[in-house]
């Protein structure tokens, strides 16, 4: 996202060297709500629904140099139940309007799979949900899918993926030639946060939160000021990469 921003005058051809080593890496998470067939089938205690876990047996269709050689289900390994009545806490990230009382179940897509799902609408989802993993819904008689959400970070023209990895090529130092300051009369002018500007913790949330500390700091030491922290809450020196 960086790389789409217009600065006047513009970023030094050593930050914007830097940039180019660095690359957006897809992630999305989908969450598909799932129902009984039959009400009644719940009180004639056909269980509970189960997490998922998908063994792919057979070769997908087509060419085998194809990414998405039958279609994107193909990069789902697993399915979670992410419901309040499952105990994880992945319920608090449902989809908005989403109800709690749901079954729903989780997962997770890498590269072009994710691509492939990125900022879709649900219906279109949901078919190519159905018919990718319909041997394994032929194992759960009592369940059928009837809605799926994606996530949108590789579709978002504001983000263009979900975390940020250096290129094979990256000198060592390529995060902190990003994470320098633009500098006037010897004063940091403009601050560069996020997890990518971190050396150890990029791709990681905990190094977007320790970026934002280590900027806050810069510019509170540049101007000689000081910020009180009675309960000692702000940092964040406990995080783990």
């Amino acid at each position: 996202p960086l790389r789409r921003l217009r600065l006047e005058p513009p970023l030094s051809e050593a930050r914007a060297g830097a940039m180019r080593h660095f690359a957006c890496g897809a992630v999305e998470k989908i969450f598909v709500s799932v129902e009984r067939r039959r009400p009644e089938a719940e009180e004639g205690g056909e269980g509970e629904l189960p997490s998922l876990h998908l063994l792919w047996t057979e070769p997908a269709r087509g060419s085998t140099a194809d990414p998405l050689a039958g279609g994107w289900t193909r990069g789902l390994y697993s399915l979670h139940r992410a419901d309040a009545s499952s105990g994880e806490g992945a319920a608090a990230s449902l989809p908005s309007g989403w109800s709690r009382s749901r079954c729903v179940l989780v997962g997770w897509l890498t590269g072009e799979s994710a691509r492939a799902v990125s900022g879709r609408p649900s219906r279109e989802l949901l078919r190519e949900l159905e018919a990718g993993l319909a041997p394994f819904w032929r194992l759960l008689p009592s369940w059928r899918p009837v809605a799926v959400h994606a996530t949108s970070w590789t579709a978002n023209p504001l983000f263009g993926g979900s975390y940020s990895y250096p290129r094979p090529a990256a000198p060592a130092d390529a995060a902190d030639r990003l994470a320098a300051p633009l500098v006037c009369g010897g004063l940091p002018t403009v601050c560069f946060a996020g997890e990518a500007t971190h050396t150890r913790c990029f791709g990681t949330v905990a190094g977007a939160m320790l970026s934002g500390e280590r900027e806050a700091e810069r510019l509170l030491t540049a101007w000689d000021m000081h910020v009180e922290d009675p309960e000692g809450s702000r940092h964040l020196e406990h995080l783990e990469c």
